[in-house]
C-alpha cells in the first residue's frame, strides 16, 4: 500500500504503530502487576536512599567525656567572720576551665587570674589561698594528709561531677579589725539573712517590745532582753489585739546557735562602722600582707610558678641569631605553642641539636638572654640603659608586639631565664600598683630637651616668669597642650603641679595602650599576679641593680668534680685550679682586655647574669683524650648542665691564660663552646 499524496509505503507506518501499541500495553500490564510496598519496606528503602545521598562531611568523632583533659568547675570567694571562722560570699562564684589533673598550684594560679580579670573588687594586695567549702586548705585531699590534691582525685573522692565542684579563694589571714563590734559578723554568715530596717519596725510593732533599746549585747551573743522577756513570760500578754503563746516565743530569746537568724534582724543598727575603723582594718591588712609576702623568697615563688610547666609537652622555636624577633614571634604563633610547655630551642645558624628530653636548658637560657637584650635595646622600649619605659609605636600595637614582649619576659623568668633588669621605677610601679598610683618626677623624663624645659619652668620664681617661658617656647606649650595640663597659673604651686602632671603623662599615661597589652602578656604563667603580691622580691628582676663580681664571689658559684684524692689526676687538677684562680684574679683587676665574668658565665650557662631561678655551676677537667688522640688545649662547656671543662695539659700559667682567654672570647653560644 502506498500514500496517494507522497507515494511512500504505508506498511512501515502500520508496523510502527502496532509495535508502539504492543509496548504500551506491555508496560501497563507490568505496572499493574507491580506489588505495593508495605510501610516497613518503604521506610527501609527511604533509609537506604538517604544514606546514599546525605553523608557527613566531618570525619571527626566526638571525644568521650572521660577522655577530655579540661573540666569546668566553680571558684568562689570566702571571707572571715571571726578569727577562726570563714564563710562563702554569695554571688561571687565564677566558672573556671582547668586541667583535670591540675594540682593545687595550677588551680590556684588560674583562679587568681580569672578572679582578677572578672572581679574589679578583688583585692590583689591580700595574700590568698585555695580552700574547700569547709575552709580546709586544698594542698591535700580532705581527711587524707598523705594524698596530694589533684582535681581528678578530689572529684572521684567527692563523688560529684566537675561542674558541681566549688573551691574558694580565701585570705590567708583575717582581713578585718578585731576591735570592731561582734554583731557585724552576723550579716556575713551563710545561714543568716540580713533584714532591712523596715522589717525591724514591723517586728517591734507586732511584739510591742520597744525595739532594740531593751536589748543588751555581750561578746557571747544575746544575753538579756528584760522587758520583752517579762511580757512574754505572761501568757496573757498581748499587743494590738494579738495574743502570744509562751511556748512559741520562749526559744526565740535563748542564746543558742539558732538565734543567729534573728540577730541580724534585731541588731542591724547597733554600732555603726566608722571611718577610723576602716583605716585600722586597711592598715592591719596591709601589715599582715607585708609580713606574709616577706616570708617567701623569690626563688620559692618562682619554683612554685615553675611547677605549672608541663615537661612532657614541648613548644618548639627555630631561631636564627641574626633574626631573633622574627623567629620568636613565629614560635609564639604556632598552633602547638603553649607558655606552660617545656621550651625547645633549635639554633639554625650552628651545628647544635634541638633541646628536647635529653637537654636541660642551655639553648633555652641562651635564647631568653639574647631575646631579652634585643627587646630592651629595640624600639619596643625607650629611655636610658638603666631606666627603660614602653614606647607607643602604631605598627607595633597593630602587630601586638607589646603583648609578645610581655609574654617572652614572663616565660623567661618562669622557665629559668633572666629578667629585663632595666625598667624604671615608675614603670614597675605602674605594672604592679597601677598608672595613677605610680609617682613620676622630672628626672624620670628621658627626653633631654623636655627635661631641661620642665626644670627651667619648675624653677621659675614667679608666675609671670612661668607664663613668659611658655610664651617663648612653642615646644613647651605644645607639650602642655597635648598632656592636657595647659592652664592659667595663679600661684607657683600651680606651676609645680603642672610640671608633675606633664612628667607623669609623658612617661606613663601616653603609653596606656602599650602598657595594657604588655601587662596582658606579662600575666602569662601568673607572673604579673606574683609581682603584685610580692612587690619587693620582683623589683630587682625588673629594675636596674648593680651586679658586680669579685674573683672570690665568682669562684664560689662553682662546685668542682675532682678525681680520687691522692691520684696523679688529683695532683694535676690542683695545679689547674691554681691557674684558674689566678685567671679570675686577672679578670677582676682588668688585666685581660675585653673579658669579664659575665662572658665566662655566658660561656658556661647561656646566661650573662644569674637568673632569678638560679644556676648550679660545676667545673670538671679534660683528662680524656679526644678523637685525635691528644687532650684538648681549650676549655669546653655543656651549657645544658652548666659545666665548664678545664684543660689539664698546661704546665705554665701563661699558656693556660692564652688558650682559655681565646676560648672565652671566641666561642660564645650554644654549639660553639
Amino acid at each position: 500500500m502506498f500514500c496517494s499524496k507522497c507515494g511512500s509505503s504505508l506498511n512501515k507506518l502500520i508496523e510502527t504503530t502496532e509495535t508502539s501499541a504492543t509496548s504500551k500495553s506491555s508496560k501497563d500490564t507490568t505496572t499493574r502487576g507491580t506489588k505495593c510496598l508495605s510501610f516497613e519496606e518503604y521506610a527501609s528503602k527511604k533509609k537506604e536512599e538517604r544514606a546514599t545521598h546525605f553523608r557527613s562531611s566531618s570525619k571527626k568523632k566526638a571525644k568521650p567525656k572521660d577522655m577530655e583533659t579540661v573540666a569546668l568547675i566553680n571558684i568562689g570567694l570566702m571571707k572571715y567572720v571571726s578569727f577562726d571562722m570563714t564563710t562563702p560570699v554569695r554571688g561571687k562564684s565564677l566558672p573556671l576551665k582547668v586541667n583535670k589533673d591540675a594540682k593545687y598550684a595550677e588551680v590556684f594560679s588560674v583562679a587568681l587570674t580569672k578572679r582578677e580579670a572578672y572581679d574589679k573588687s578583688f583585692d590583689t594586695k591580700l595574700s590568698w589561698k585555695l580552700v574547700y567549702p569547709d575552709g580546709q586548705y586544698c594542698l591535700t585531699l580532705p581527711g587524707q594528709e598523705d594524698q596530694e590534691f589533684t582535681l581528678r582525685k578530689y572529684k572521684e573522692d567527692l563523688g560529684k561531677p566537675y561542674n558541681r565542684i566549688t573551691l574558694y579563694l580565701c585570705p590567708e589571714e583575717p582581713d578585718f579589725n578585731p576591735e570592731a563590734s561582734d554583731e557585724d559578723q552576723f550579716d556575713v554568715t551563710q545561714d543568716v539573712r540580713k533584714r532591712k530596717r523596715k522589717d525591724i519596725a514591723f517586728v517591734e510593732d507586732e511584739i510591742g517590745c520597744g525595739g532594740s533599746q531593751n536589748i543588751d549585747v555581750t561578746k557571747s551573743g544575746i544575753e538579756t532582753i528584760p522587758e520583752s522577756k517579762k511580757q512574754l513570760d505572761d501568757p496573757s500578754c498581748s499587743s494590738n489585739g494579738v495574743s502570744f503563746d509562751k511556748s512559741t516565743w520562749s526559744d526565740t530569746w535563748l542564746p543558742s546557735n539558732d538565734d543567729l537568724l534573728y540577730a541580724s534582724l534585731l541588731f542591724d543598727e547597733q554600732v555603726p562602722w566608722s571611718d577610723s575603723d576602716n583605716e585600722n582594718v586597711q592598715e592591719q591588712s596591709e601589715e599582715i600582707n607585708k609580713v606574709n609576702n616577706d616570708k617567701q623568697s623569690l626563688h620559692d615563688i618562682l619554683v612554685e610558678l615553675n611547677s605549672n610547666i608541663n615537661p612532657t609537652q614541648i613548644s618548639k622555636f627555630n631561631i636564627c641569631r641574626s633574626h631573633l624577633w622574627e623567629g620568636a614571634v613565629r614560635g609564639l604563633n604556632r598552633k602547638s605553642f603553649s607558655p606552660a610547655h617545656k621550651v625547645s630551642i633549635k639554633f639554625t645558624d650552628d651545628v647544635g641539636v634541638a633541646e628536647g628530653a635529653v637537654d636541660s636548658g642551655g639553648p633555652m637560657r641562651e635564647f631568653f638572654t639574647l631575646i631579652m637584650e634585643w627587646m630592651v635595646s629595640s624600639q619596643l622600649f625607650c629611655g636610658t640603659e638603666r631606666d627603660k619605659y614602653l614606647s607607643s609605636i602604631s605598627n607595633y600595637l597593630t602587630n601586638d608586639y607589646y603583648f609578645y614582649a610581655g609574654e617572652l619576659i614572663a616565660m623567661s623568668i618562669v622557665h629559668g631565664g633572666p629578667g629585663p633588669r632595666c625598667f624604671g621605677e615608675p614603670l614597675y610601679d605602674a605594672l604592679t600598683k597601677g598608672v595613677l598610683k605610680a609617682s613620676v618626677n622630672v628626672d624620670d623624663v628621658y627626653d633631654f630637651e623636655l627635661k631641661n624645659s620642665l626644670n627651667t619652668f619648675k624653677n621659675a620664681s614667679t608666675v609671670e616668669e612661668a607664663r613668659k617661658l611658655i610664651s617663648d617656647s612653642n615646644n613647651l606649650e605644645t607639650i602642655l597642650d597635648l598632656a592636657g595640663t595647659l592652664q592659667v597659673f595663679q600661684t607657683t604651686e600651680d606651676v609645680l603641679n603642672v610640671v608633675d602632671k606633664t612628667a607623669h603623662w609623658f612617661v606613663l599615661e601616653r603609653f596606656q595602650a602599650s602598657l595594657e597589652r604588655f601587662k596582658a602578656g606579662l600575666s602569662i604563667l601568673g607572673v604579673l599576679d606574683a609581682m603584685c603580691m610580692h612587690y619587693e622580691q620582683f623589683r630587682d628582676v625588673f629594675c636596674y641593680s648593680s651586679c658586680t663580681f669579685s674573683a672570690d664571689t665568682f669562684g664560689s658559684l662553682f662546685s668542682f668534680l675532682r678525681s680520687e684524692e691522692g691520684s696523679n689526676k688529683y695532683a694535676i687538677e690542683g695545679l689547674v685550679l691554681s691557674h684558674w684562680n689566678d685567671f679570675l684574679q686577672d679578670i677582676e683587676e682588668q688585666v685581660i682586655d675585653g673579658l669579664s665574668f659575665f662572658d665566662i658565665l655566658f660561656f658556661a650557662s647561656g646566661c650573662k647574669y644569674i637568673p632569678p631561678l638560679g644556676l648550679a655551676l660545676e667545673i670538671s677537667f679534660l683528662h680524656t683524650p679526644e678523637a685525635s688522640g691528644s687532650r684538648s688545649r681549650f676549655p669546653k662547656a655543656n651549657t645544658c648542665a652548666c659545666d665548664i671543662y678545664l684543660p689539664v695539659i698546661h704546665n705554665t700559667y701563661i699558656e693556660f691564660k692564652k688558650d682559655v682567654t681565646l676560648a672565652f672570647l671566641n666561642t660564645k653560644g650554644f654549639g660553639y663552646a
